[in-house]
């Protein structure tokens, strides 16, 4: 995955020092038997190289969640509550989800096609964002990038639709599609409201409960994710 500007990194090193809070105070052996009669404490996730990722589970119901996979961090925040075997997480992040629209568009002398994003603040959705064009029953995926465009220099007119994916680790984000009014158009500006971009946003996700285990499964994903609780340094 391309790298992230400068303020993701800093959302980045956010989640880092909220990676170390929710693990002060653990020690790297798994927890006692005697402490196994309530699900409080830290999570941390097992066996998937070059990711980092906690869930910290509170005595007063609230959980945090936090992900870090190279250049790329997910984070969540809400309510928790044990049903039989599982524990079952309600996010209570913003619901504002990111949303891409075309504003404009033109026949612009440069080659292939352009997508231009208009955001507030600092450029980031060229980093975080797939992008292809549709012409005629073919695919024609962005091979160049700026910090405010992505561009398909081998593209063929007339463009059908414009296809725009952001990246997720945990959450999905569904493809958001845009039709052009003019087909044989090659440069166009999307105004993009990234909302709550990063937020995972875990909508009533059920977690199997096994001792000190617990057990993630995405809808859009064939692996298991397993969390093992630490146990807390006397």
């Amino acid at each position: 995955m391309t790298g992230f500007p400068t303020p993701s990194r800093r959302q980045l090193l956010q989640c880092t020092a909220l990676w170390m809070a929710a693990c002060s105070g653990f020690s790297g052996q798994a927890v006692r038997a005697q402490d196994l009669a309530s699900p409080v404490g830290t999570y941390q996730l097992q066996g998937v190289r070059e990711m980092v990722s906690a869930i910290q589970l509170r005595a007063d119901g609230t959980y945090k969640f936090v992900l870090i996979y190279g250049s790329a961090d997910e984070t969540d925040i809400g309510t928790w509550e044990k049903r039989a075997q599982q524990i079952v997480l309600s996010s209570t992040a913003p619901s504002t989800d990111p949303q891409f629209e075309l504003v404009h568009s033109s026949q612009a002398s440069h080659p292939g096609a352009r997508v231009v994003f208009l955001e507030e603040g600092t450029p980031v959705a060229s980093y975080i964002t797939s992008v292809h064009f549709e012409s005629d029953g073919q695919a024609f995926t962005t091979d160049h990038l700026t910090q405010d465009s992505l561009e398909a220099r081998d593209v063929a007119l007339p463009i059908d639709s414009i296809h725009l994916s952001l990246h997720g680790v945990f959450r999905y984000y569904p493809e958001t599609v845009l039709v052009p009014a003019h087909p044989t158009h090659n440069h166009f500006t999307v105004r993009a409201r990234l909302g709550n971009y990063g937020a995972v946003r875990f909508d009533q996700a059920a977690l199997q409960l096994t001792g000190h285990a617990l057990t993630l499964t995405l809808p859009h994903a064939t692996q298991e994710f397993t969390y093992v609780r630490r146990q807390k340094a006397p």
